[in-house]
């Protein structure tokens, strides 16, 4: 078994930008830059072009194709322009360098260049001081300048390991689908702690809605305990240097924040390389899907619908709003649900799996009334199923423990019933509301799952729901198969 710093060593070696990438990642920056000034005097403006993101702090990873540049105009200019302006000096310098594009937006519309190979988001901010932040995209070049004047060499090897280390055990990305860790975050915790191991000794401690991380002592320690009710719904909280009232860890979820914790205290006790690169997860075969399936008794439902056409947090937004309503209409009516998965291309479906105990319910379902001696309600409810729905009713009404009984004919026992006549009870979002009232989506159940699975056979699908199934993480394995072969060793 290897220690762990030489796991370390031979993760950076893997993590590292060669200089031949380094000479690729600039070039193109170079080149971009000067056509997205040149574009900009064309139109007679002067904009400061800059470059963010972990490039420009030499935080990013081997392979990486993402380049972030942002266009930074006066403040003085009015948001309409700098969107109207930012977009058309965008796609006019892409075009001049050879690369193609599409819009898209986070809180105002950017361009999205796909030059050479790689992914290039251009910005258009406002040029202005900390404290006159106008748009969250304002606050970016502060960020990378704070953590430039941070971190040394070694704490840019650190982040990697670091990013790269979250990334292996599916905890890296701030993106509403993932409710992970930023890199941004991973450049401010390597800035607390001091290293990479640091960081994981520490975060074994966080306690949930508990730690509170303020790098530059902004708050006394009586100001940080009432900073966990202002920010309460955030179960890590660390200020941003650059902004004290933001959490830069707003992002991360319960479910992510205690995934990282685990997989910190069982690398330290562990230490492999496969908590960085794990193995490739195990399809799912539609052939082994039945045996799968007929082994667990339970049964699987897929809700297949047409992707809305939006920008990727606004979609996982809606679509994890639906699989929480969904889940809420399934056991409202009964529907015992194992467990759930929601999956996307986000470009043309969107797909709602859960495991429920069963497809079909007793026809006949146990429903208590209100309390003996309630006045009112004991004799609307008599009225109820002894005259206005007595055909309704297999027996009763009958007095147990108190109240008032009836076992009656339950509204509905089937799944696929349920989700054609009462899937808009759910709560949706917007969009995705839309599709079910015209009714657009599209039900399996059991063996008709087969046809989803062939259709996504070698795609996300497919890993994710494998990896619900399988119930447990690839890092974990790794980690109780070092355990075991080191108590054969001991024994030997």
């Amino acid at each position: 078994m290897l220690g762990v710093e030489e796991v370390l060593k031979e993760v950076l070696v893997k993590v590292t930008p060669r200089r031949e990438e380094y000479e690729k990642v600039w070039s193109l920056i170079t080149r971009l830059c000067d056509k997205l000034k040149g574009v900009a005097e064309e139109h007679s403006l002067k904009i400061d072009v800059e470059i963010e993101g972990s490039v420009a702090k030499d935080t990013w990873l081997a392979g990486n194709r993402d380049i972030d540049i942002f266009m930074l105009f006066p403040k003085s200019l009015p948001e309409d322009f700098i969107r109207k302006y930012g977009l058309l000096i965008a796609r006019e310098a892409v075009k001049r360098v050879g690369g193609s594009y599409y819009e898209t937006y986070a809180y105002h519309p950017y361009i999205k260049g796909l030059i050479e190979g790689y992914e290039v988001d251009i910005v258009p901010a406002y040029r202005v001081e900390p404290h006159e932040v106008l748009t969250p995209v304002d606050r970016t070049p502060y960020h990378t300048r704070y953590v430039i004047s941070k971190l040394t060499q070694d704490m840019k090897n650190d982040v990697r390991l670091l990013k790269q280390f979250m990334k292996g055990i599916g905890v890296y990305g701030a993106e509403i689908k993932v409710g992970g860790f930023s890199g941004y975050l991973c450049e401010l915790l390597v800035i607390h702690y001091g290293s990479f191991l640091n960081v994981l000794r520490n975060a074994m401690e966080w306690r949930p809605w508990r730690t509170v991380i303020d790098i530059e002592g902004y708050y006394s320690q009586q100001e940080l305990r009432r900073l966990r009710k202002v920010f309460g719904n955030s179960p890590l909280i660390i200020i941003d240097p650059v902004d004290k009232t933001r959490n830069a860890a707003a992002a991360v979820s319960l479910q992510r924040l205690c995934e990282f914790k685990a997989a910190a205290r069982m690398f330290l006790e562990n230490p492999s390389i496969e908590f960085f690169f794990p193995p490739p997860p195990k399809l799912l075969k539609p052939e082994d899907y039945e045996r799968l399936r007929l082994r667990r008794g339970s049964t699987f439902l897929v809700i297949e619908i047409p992707c809305p056409k939006l920008p990727p947090d606004i979609l996982w937004g809606e679509v994890y709003r639906s699989l929480r309503g969904l889940r809420r209409l399934l056991e409202k009516y009964e529907f015992s649900v194992l467990s759930q998965l929601a999956w996307s291309d986000e470009k043309s479906v969107v797909l709602f799996f859960y495991e429920v105990h069963s497809d079909k319910l007793p026809v006949v379902e146990k429903h208590v009334g209100p309390p003996i001696g309630a006045g009112e309600r004991e004799e609307s409810f008599l009225r109820k199923y002894l005259i206005e729905n007595a055909e309704e009713v297999f027996a009763g009404p009958f007095i147990e423990g108190g109240s008032w009984i009836v076992f009656k004919r339950r509204k509905i026992s089937d799944l696929k019933t349920l989700l054609s006549e009462r899937s808009l009870e759910a709560k949706h979002g917007t969009h995705i509301r839309e599709i079910f009232a015209k009714k657009q989506h599209r039900v399996y159940v059991n063996e008709e799952v087969e046809e989803i699975l062939r259709r996504h056979e070698r795609d996300d699908f497919n890993v994710r729901l494998s990896q619900l199934l399988s119930g447990t993480y690839s890092w974990l394995k790794v980690a109780c198969e070092e355990v075991v072969n080191e108590e054969k060793h001991v024994g030997n």
